[in-house]
């Protein structure tokens, strides 16, 4: 089968408890379909499932149907939706890392100053560690900034300086890919 560069894209989400054979159940109703998977981002997040995909092409009624029904089997919750066509991706140039005793805020206060100097991120990934003395947060963060370097270093260092953590940040090579 060739791909219809034209077809609708679509969101497809999937969450619940965590069992084999979620995604080859997905993956085989976009294929009955004559949807083409495009990009898959999946987690397992103590014990629950999460998945996000853009897929391309099929009839919106009969893929939501099949959706739906496999949904059911599966006892997870399914959601379709129609997905932007741009296709262009912002590439990260930068990188962010930062750690420290567990607490309320370090998501909110990274993610707050990177959004008030317009800088996109593009990953993201969390992690607790809980099996150490203290409990430590770990944040993960591919982003695009276009804005001043400095300006952002400084709002971040700001911000781990409030929240008590460790925060690097540096700027990435551009992918040859």
């Amino acid at each position: 089968m060739t791909i219809d560069h034209t077809a609708p894209h679509w969101l497809v989400t999937v969450t619940g408890a965590d069992k084999p054979g979620i995604i080859a159940a997905i993956a085989t109703v976009l294929a009955e379909n004559e949807v083409d998977v495009e990009d898959v981002s999946m987690t397992r997040l103590s014990g629950n499932f999460a998945m996000i995909l853009l897929a391309r092409g099929g009839n919106e009624a009969a893929l939501r149907r099949h959706l739906i029904a496999t949904a059911g089997q599966l006892e997870m919750k399914i959601h379709l939706e129609s997905a932007s066509s741009d296709v262009s991706s912002a590439e990260p140039n930068a990188f962010i890392s930062a750690a420290g005793p567990n607490r309320v805020g370090i998501v909110a206060g990274i993610s707050r100053a990177l959004a008030d100097h317009d800088v996109n991120i593009i990953e993201m990934s969390t992690r607790l560690l809980e099996r150490t003395r203290v409990p430590v947060y770990l944040v993960q963060i591919e982003c695009r900034l276009e804005g001043e370097w400095s300006q952002v270093a400084d709002a971040l260092a700001s911000v781990a300086e409030k929240l008590g953590i460790d925060l690097r940040f540096e700027p990435m090579q551009s992918s040859d890919l």
